[in-house]
C-alpha cells in the first residue's frame, strides 16, 4: 500500500494496492481527472516501449511522476539531471526517446495518467514488452528500440525531430521544458509527443512553453521560431538557463524580454537572471532575430486593391534579405 501526506495540513491518505501476479494488467482510467496509478511489478516500467494502443480511449498518452525527493533534498541542493524534489516529470510516451531524464517508473512507484473529459479509459500494461525486454536478457526476449515502439514509424516516415532543452536552474531548484520541431507536428495536439505542464510546489521553480493548448512542459510544434517561454520563480532569486539544441546549424536565440537581453542557444552558453516573482510571467522568447539592429526606421501596412496587405518601409533597399513579421506579444507570424 501507499501512504501520501500533505505538508500544509498533516493529514495521511492511506491507499492499499494489489501486487500483481499475472503478466498484463489493464487499468481503468475515470474520466475528468488526473489517475495515481501505481508500478506492481517489482521491476521498472520502460515508458519508451509504450504504443498508442496502450492507451484505449486515452488521449492524453503521457505519463506523470511526482519528484518528492526526501527532507535534505527539498531544503538543499537540487538535482544536475533529473527535475528538483517538488516538480513533475512530463513524459509524452513518444518524445520520451529523446529526452534526458529517467524513462522508467521504478518497482512500487506511483505514476499519474489524465483522463479525456467523455469517457473512461483503459491502460494496457504489456509486461512482456515493458519490463521484460529491458531487465531479462535472454535469447528470447526483444532488444530494446531507439527510438521507443510508439514512435519509429513515425520517424521512418517523417525523420528524427529537432530537440531543444532549456533548464532553469538555481541552488535549490531545477526545473526543464522540451522543444521538439518536426513538419508534420502541429499547434494542436500530437497524442505521444505533447505533454501538459503541471504545477510545481510552490518552492520550486518552473518554466514551460505557451502554446495555444495551455503551458506545455514538453511542446511538439512545427517551428520553434516564435515560441513563448514562461518561468515563475521558488524560494531562490537567481535563476540560470543552460540549453542543449540538436538543431545549432539553425541559429535561434532566447530573449529576456525585461532585460531586453538576446542569448544565442548552443550547448554550453547559459544565461543567468534575477527574479522573485512568483506569478508566472510570459517573459521569454526563442527566436532567429539575435538582437542585432538591420533595419531602423518607419513601417505601415497597407492594402491594394486585391485586398493584399503590404509592409511598406520608409527607405529604398537594393538588397533581398528575409523577414519575419512578429505580433505584439512577440509570436512569429509570418
Amino acid at each position: 500500500g501507499y501512504i501520501i501526506t500533505q505538508k500544509e495540513d498533516g493529514h495521511l491518505y492511506d491507499m492499499t494496492g494489489t501486487l500483481a501476479t499475472t503478466a498484463n494488467q489493464d487499468l481503468t482510467v475515470v474520466k475528468k481527472v488526473y489517475n495515481v496509478f501505481a508500478n506492481s511489478w517489482t521491476a521498472p516500467i520502460n515508458v519508451t516501449q509504450f504504443e498508442d494502443g496502450d492507451f484505449e480511449g486515452i488521449s492524453t498518452k503521457t505519463i506523470y511522476m511526482f519528484n518528492t525527493g526526501n527532507d535534505e533534498k527539498r531544503t538543499g541542493e537540487a538535482g544536475t539531471n533529473q527535475t528538483a524534489p517538488g516538480t513533475y516529470l512530463t513524459l509524452p510516451i513518444k518524445a520520451s526517446s529523446y529526452m534526458t531524464e529517467m524513462k522508467e517508473i521504478p518497482a512500487m512507484a506511483g505514476f499519474f495518467v489524465k483522463a479525456d473529459d467523455g469517457n473512461n479509459g483503459t491502460l494496457h500494461l504489456n509486461y512482456d514488452r515493458l519490463v521484460r525486454p529491458t531487465y531479462y536478457g535472454s535469447v528470447e526476449t526483444k532488444p530494446m528500440l531507439a527510438p521507443g515502439r510508439g514512435a519509429d514509424q513515425e520517424v521512418a516516415f517523417y525523420g528524427e525531430p529537432v530537440v531543444m532543452q532549456l533548464i532553469a536552474s538555481s541552488p535549490k531548484t531545477l526545473d526543464k521544458v522540451y522543444l521538439m520541431e518536426r513538419a508534420d507536428f502541429t499547434t494542436n495536439y500530437d497524442g505521444g509527443w505533447d505533454g501538459e505542464q503541471m504545477d510545481n510546489d510552490n518552492y520550486a521553480a518552473q518554466i514551460y512553453a505557451v502554446t495555444d493548448m495551455g503551458n506545455q512542459a514538453v511542446a511538439a510544434i512545427p517551428e520553434m521560431d516564435g515560441t513563448v517561454i514562461g518561468f515563475r520563480a521558488g524560494e531562490d532569486s537567481e535563476y540560470t538557463f543552460s540549453f542543449d539544441y540538436s538543431g545549432y546549424a539553425t541559429p535561434l536565440y532566447l530573449f529576456d524580454a525585461e532585460t531586453n537581453v538576446y542569448t544565442r542557444i548552443l550547448e554550453g552558453n547559459t544565461y543567468t537572471f534575477q527574479t522573485t516573482d512568483k506569478d508566472k510571467h510570459n517573459r521569454f522568447l526563442i527566436t532567429s532575430y539575435s538582437g542585432q539592429e538591420i533595419y531602423t526606421g518607419n513601417a505601415e501596412i497597407k492594402g491594394d486593391d486585391e485586398g493584399a496587405k503590404k509592409i511598406i518601409l520608409d527607405e529604398h533597399f537594393y538588397i533581398v534579405a528575409p523577414g519575419r513579421l512578429y505580433d505584439g506579444q512577440g509570436k512569429l507570424v509570418k
